[in-house]
């Protein structure tokens, strides 16, 4: 998803709000300038919700607000990995390989006192409560009261601050209902899947009603979280209309795949536990149609292209030079063949906008 917003930002020269040095973004450090004389109209990058300094950049009452969610046991399992924590503790007394629910299970129980909810707080970190804590619970916490009224008074002002909360588990229904209400085409929401795992198997391996409801205790504050925007957003496919939507959705996804097979040639799985599609070739199509390449690239890449483009001004700017050499060390310039690529881009918005003929 990241690439596609960022395809769209490049192709119509909008500045986002980055800091492509450093992992991560902090809107209270110092920020990469959007173009000379001009507005910041983008934020993508993965950060803490910090409102009072997000409307400085993006006021509100030009900005649509929207963010992305994950349920709760989904979101949890993911992170208990990606963190390592599962690697940590699957192992038994006997060196015996623990199944996902007891590696859990364990966690909890050496960890009981530390992420227990109490009357007034709960713990706050990237595996407990991860989507609370991107989303600025943290500043709820520090206030008097008890958990749930500094819960009732997050969720409340979330409900304020973002105009609409895509949800992973929806994802291609989300993105077609983000399209409608902004006014954009098929294409300006397609995507790519980069990175997927091909071996399922821990990940997704049944979970006991217990274990479920264990998770939920821990992570009492993103359950409460999901489940308001889960309602939010069943209220939105019912006002759109659900068999709409769902018809909507399928043409979606046929002309997404059209435009991804179009693009590239594939090679069979290897079957190994997860997989880049670094071995994608592009095809004549896509060596032509340069958002294939694109919606190929890491983000981190497009993080500097975009980076350079703004402060250059698309290679327009008189002092363009000095400001490169002002951002230096910051990213590596771009390669001559980069800049042929988001010339290409902008240049075919600007005669056509995002039609395409996919063969």
């Amino acid at each position: 998803m990241v690439n596609m917003l960022y395809l769209y930002g490049i192709r119509r020269r909008l500045n986002f709000v980055t800091q492509p040095w450093q992992r991560g973004l902090d809107v209270e450090l110092p920020l990469l300038p959007p173009r000379s004389g001009q507005n910041y109209n983008f934020q993508i990058a993965h950060a803490t919700f910090k409102p009072g300094r997000q409307h400085e950049l993006l006021p509100k009452s030009r900005t649509f607000y929207t963010t992305i969610i994950r349920s709760p046991i989904k979101r949890f399992v993911s992170a208990f990995a990606y963190y390592g924590i599962d690697r940590q503790n699957n192992k038994a007394e006997d060196g015996q390989v623990l199944t996902l629910e007891e590696t859990i299970t364990k966690w909890f129980d050496q960890n009981n006192t530390v992420f227990a909810p109490t009357n007034t707080t709960c713990s706050l970190g990237p595996v407990v409560n991860g989507l609370s804590k991107d989303l600025g619970f943290q500043q709820y916490l520090d206030r008097p009261g008890t958990l749930q009224s500094k819960i009732d008074s997050f969720i409340e002002d979330l409900a304020q601050e973002f105009d609409f909360v895509l949800l992973t588990d929806f994802f291609d229904e989300s993105l077609v209902l983000l399209k409608e209400q902004m006014g954009w085409e098929y294409q300006d929401i397609f995507f790519m899947k980069r990175f997927y795992t091909v071996d399922r198997s821990r990940k997704d391996s049944p979970l006991s009603h217990k274990t479920i409801e264990l998770i939920y205790k821990f992570n009492i504050v993103d359950v409460q979280l999901y489940n308001f925007f889960y309602q939010t957003f069943k209220i939105k496919m019912k006002a759109y209309g659900v068999e709409l939507l769902k018809d909507k959705t399928a043409e979606f996804r046929r002309k997404r795949i059209e435009f991804e097979n179009s693009c590239f040639n594939k090679p069979e799985e290897d079957g190994k536990a997860e997989t880049f599609n670094r071995d994608w070739t592009l095809t004549d199509f896509g060596g032509e149609e340069k958002s294939c390449t694109l919606l190929h690239m890491r983000d981190i890449l497009l993080d500097f292209l975009i980076s350079e483009l703004q402060v250059t001004k698309d290679f327009t700017a008189p002092d363009s030079e000095e400001m490169m050499q002002k951002w230096s060390g910051k990213h590596s310039p771009m390669s001559p063949e980069d800049k042929e690529l988001v010339t290409s881009i902008q240049k075919a918005y600007d005669d056509h906008g995002v039609k395409m003929n996919i063969p």
